[in-house]
């Protein structure tokens, strides 16, 4: 149900918007109502796609469910239909209907999520510094023989014969085979930190030492296929590596929804995780 919920709220928005400043409604009193029920609360946050109310009945309200929301703020009252994404103890956390409202005051534009996973930095043959050679097919099955066999003497005369008694099919796909070789050797792996819908922050343990303001190709292990291009913003060298901050750059809607739906399901959890530690530190 909430993967279903995440993909109709990343639709396109209104640019026709009630401006809403969050340091003025948090702490707040809030009533969330549903149709045949009615509880107050305070409104404790407010950032991304997610607004928590502190509310002592929260049992009432279901995932999924949809509710509205009435903000009795300093600067006046703000009603909102949305819908509950997550609940814990003394809590429910709504989505932000950013369809008909837009925070002034937030610290970023979209949450930063913490985020463990791998992928790659898509060097190319340029930046890792491997002169691009169009290989013919006779040196193509060198390499790959040479290597099957652990040696590097293969005959000449004798590839040549073997070139020739070869299927074209079977001889194109070892030339594919060794041509992603050579660009999966131009791969970097890196670690993910933390990832916003507009920014990203890795570790590169060991590899080239990349500049701010230097764009590169990065791929990252998501739940879906995610290939961008990313401008390098800050660098930060520890005993480990260097931790970079990257700004996503020109990735098409598509993708771009995805992205929000991947951060929004990262933020649900993450929520779950921080009221998790809040109860433990209670008792």
């Amino acid at each position: 149900m909430l993967q279903r919920l995440i993909r109709s709220f990343v639709k396109s928005e209104s640019a026709d918007k009630e401006v809403l400043i969050s340091g003025m409604v948090i702490g707040s009193r809030t009533v969330v109502e549903k149709n045949d029920y009615v509880a107050a609360g305070t409104l404790r946050y407010i950032e991304g796609d997610l607004i928590e109310i502190e509310l002592a009945e929260f049992k009432p309200f279901e995932l999924g469910e949809p509710v509205k929301l009435t903000i009795y703020s300093q600067l006046g009252v703000y009603r909102m239909s949305t819908t509950v994404i997550a609940k814990a103890a003394g809590a429910v956390a709504v989505l932000f209907p950013h369809d008909k409202f837009k925070v002034r005051d937030e610290k970023r534009s979209s949450p930063r999520v913490p985020v463990e996973c791998g992928g790659w930095l898509k060097l190319g043959v340029e930046a890792a510094e491997v002169p691009a050679v169009e290989l013919t097919r006779s040196e193509v099955l060198k390499e790959a023989w040479a290597s099957d066999l652990k040696a590097d003497g293969l005959d000449q005369e004798l590839l040549g014969r073997l070139e020739k008694l070869m299927e074209e099919e079977e001889l194109q796909k070892i030339v594919e085979r060794e041509a992603e070789k050579r660009e999966a050797s131009h791969n970097v792996p890196i670690a993910v930190r933390n990832l916003s819908r507009y920014g990203i922050s890795f570790t590169i343990g060991d590899g080239p030492v990349l500049m701010c303001g230097q764009t590169v190709e990065v791929e990252l292990e998501l739940s879906f296929p995610f290939v961008c291009t990313v401008e390098i913003m800050r660098m930060e060298q520890t005993s480990s590596g260097c931790i970079y901050g990257a700004l996503i750059k020109d990735i098409d809607e598509t993708l771009s929804r995805a992205l929000r739906a991947y951060v929004l399901r990262e933020q649900v959890e993450d929520y779950y995780r921080r009221k998790d530690r809040e109860l433990t530190r209670q008792e």
